[in-house]
């Protein structure tokens, strides 16, 4: 019946071409009775319609607000935006308990898959939430930059200035362009209210990715991060270089941006190696694309 529940939703929002949204919290089939599923209806035909809204450019967003086990790890990580909850959201194939009775190693959940390792490490989820509240109000956030079909994806709101004063990034841009800088402080004074949300805030730090408005619109912000960052496995990388996780975060950001037709914003100066790097990523992230 679940199943049933979850592919009929999708139908409906095939059918009207309707952005999906998946609260997810699901430790997949009950083996013992998997045999139960109808042969048409089946539980993997869920992931054949995440692939066929994705084809269509229908937007579907999942929030992983429990702990979410083989099959119900597979779809938010197939959808075109992914949130997780720390401390309860999980995903992988096995929990922890598998891990020790299969292999022998000791390792807690949030370690294999929790949020931080998702986030900041994988690269599999794209926004960390501290709870279900924060969740649900990012979810909010991304949904409010979508745009009427009849308007081609644009939305445009009443503009708002910045919060921030404007005048203030004479003083955080430095006369030297090899010294860092936060580009954050940047972009709070360019976009309305200073408001923007990150997309993949904690992994491939050396690039900024964001959703906001500017002057009404709703754009997609893509910004090297110039100051010096660590990333959560240690690595000590430096502003003005893409690096390959980076190079990935901005691949899927634009990708995302294409599919939601969003304005995109570039402010990029990198050194030309990094360049070669990044092109070389993104057409590995194509052709991985394309054979899937």
């Amino acid at each position: 019946m679940t199943g049933k529940k979850n592919l009929r939703a999708q139908e409906i929002a095939i059918e009207n071409r309707l952005p999906i949204i998946y609260l997810v919290d699901s430790a997949g089939v009950y083996l013992p009775m998997q045999d139960d599923l109808p042969d048409k209806e089946h539980f993997g035909r869920i992931f054949r319609n995440n692939a066929i809204m994705s084809s269509m450019g229908i937007t579907q967003i999942a929030a992983v607000m429990g702990s979410c086990v083989a099959g119900g790890a597979y779809l938010p990580i197939m959808s075109d935006e992914a949130l997780i909850v720390e401390k309860t959201g999980s995903i992988f194939l096995a929990g922890s308990c598998l891990v020790k009775a299969a292999i022998g190693e000791d390792i807690d959940n949030e370690t294999l898959g929790g949020a931080t390792t998702h986030s900041e490490i994988s690269g599999v989820t794209d926004y960390k939430c501290k709870d279900d509240a924060d969740c649900l109000k990012k979810i909010r956030a991304i949904m409010d930059k979508l745009g009427k079909p009849k308007d081609a994806g644009f939305s445009r709101e009443k503009p708002a200035a910045p919060k921030a004063d404007q005048k203030e990034i004479y003083g955080i841009i430095p006369t030297e362009r090899a010294k860092p800088y936060d580009m954050r402080e940047v972009i709070a004074r360019l976009v309305d209210d200073s408001d923007f949300t990150e997309y993949k805030e904690g992994f491939g730090q050396s690039i900024i990715t964001a959703y906001a408005r500017i002057d009404g619109w709703a754009v997609g912000i893509v910004a090297n991060q110039r100051k010096v960052v660590k990333s959560k496995k240690g690595e000590m990388q430096f502003g003005g270089v893409i690096y390959s996780d980076s190079a990935d975060k901005a691949t899927r950001f634009i990708a995302n941006c294409n599919q939601r037709r969003t304005i995109r914003w570039s402010s990029c100066r990198t050194s030309p190696a990094s360049w070669w790097a990044a092109a070389a990523s993104t057409a590995a992230s194509s052709r991985t694309a394309r054979n899937w």
